[in-house]
């Protein structure tokens, strides 16, 4: 998979999202950022979004199950979930999606401005 997504992404204008997207698709990205959020919070935005489709919800399961992929991808032998040192971090626990969408592309947009 990962050969078939470096293919698609050879002309380099790519915007793409992975566990493994930064170290292991796209390790010579020019931006690259670990987005993140604590698993309370990703437990509870997922738990909003399946009531708002009417589906019933259990936060504390969610977050069980976010907690144990987590774990599992994080030990896992072939592309390891994993912060690698040129990943800028993000942490949008506390933050609404139009001030994080606005902070990466901020980083974006700085990072590519440092390469030309």
């Amino acid at each position: 998979m990962g050969r078939a997504q470096r293919r698609i992404g050879e002309d380099g204008d790519l915007v793409c999202e992975g566990r493994d997207m930064g170290t292991v698709v796209f390790p010579d990205a020019a931006v690259k950022i670990y987005l993140d959020a604590s698993p309370a919070e990703r437990a509870r935005r997922r738990t909003a979004e399946l009531r708002e489709k009417g589906e019933a919800a259990d936060e504390q399961s969610i977050r069980t199950e976010i907690e144990r992929r987590d774990r599992l991808d994080s030990e896992r032998e072939e592309a390891p979930l994993r912060r690698s040192p040129e990943q800028v971090y993000v942490d949008s626990s506390a933050k609404d999606r139009d001030s994080v969408v606005a902070e990466l592309e901020r980083l974006a947009r700085e990072r590519l401005e440092q390469l030309t």
